[in-house]
């Protein structure tokens, strides 16, 4: 047992070295785990709980939300990368911003892009999936497929497909670059 949150853990992760793991959530802090001694070994705050944390394939990020914050940390430098405030825009609500908070991110394989999924907003269950750019965190697509809620989002091995999960109660799977097979 490791103690040392102050309120609800949303997500724990074991680093690629095996002998350490973060874990984040409800108290707004990113923190880092020595496995051997069950010791904190570095924190670092962010300014919304953290909703949820993925990997990357090659251990070397972990992609990590926090109210409309995508935050990159470095596993083997332990320290964060970037940070983009990415605030979600309803198409269907004309173009307007309405700053919810993002529930699920995952960084493509190639560092390019990454998805998001959100807000869980009852008032406002945003059934679309987002697509930015990594180097600028600006929205460069929008994919609607869901009739509820996307909690979570995951780029495949390759990064030539990602899935979504929704509360419709269906996984989508999207191609990163639809024309793809037209070009096979």
């Amino acid at each position: 047992e490791i103690e040392g949150h102050t309120a609800g853990v949303k997500s724990a992760l074991y680093l690629p070295c095996g002998t350490k793991a973060v874990s984040g959530g409800e108290d707004k802090v990113l923190r880092v785990w020595d496995l051997k001694t069950s010791k904190e070994i570095a924190s670092v705050p962010v300014l919304k709980e953290i909703t949820s944390m993925q990997m990357s394939y090659d251990g070397k990020v972990i992609t990590l939300t926090s109210g409309t914050q995508v935050h990159f940390w470095d596993t083997e430098k332990l320290e964060m990368l970037k940070t983009l405030d990415c605030p979600i825009v309803n198409p269907t609500l004309g173009g307007r911003a309405n700053i919810q908070d993002i529930t699920s991110a995952s960084l493509a394989p190639d560092r390019k892009r990454f998805i998001a999924g959100g807000p869980a907003d009852q008032a406002w269950p945003d059934p679309w999936v987002h697509v930015f750019d990594f180097e600028t965190g600006k929205e460069v697509e929008c994919l609607k497929g869901h009739h509820g809620h996307v909690w979570d989002v995951a780029f495949a091995p390759d990064g030539a497909t990602y899935c979504s999960g929704a509360d419709d109660g269906t996984i989508r799977i999207w191609q990163t670059d639809p024309t793809a097979k037209a070009k096979e």
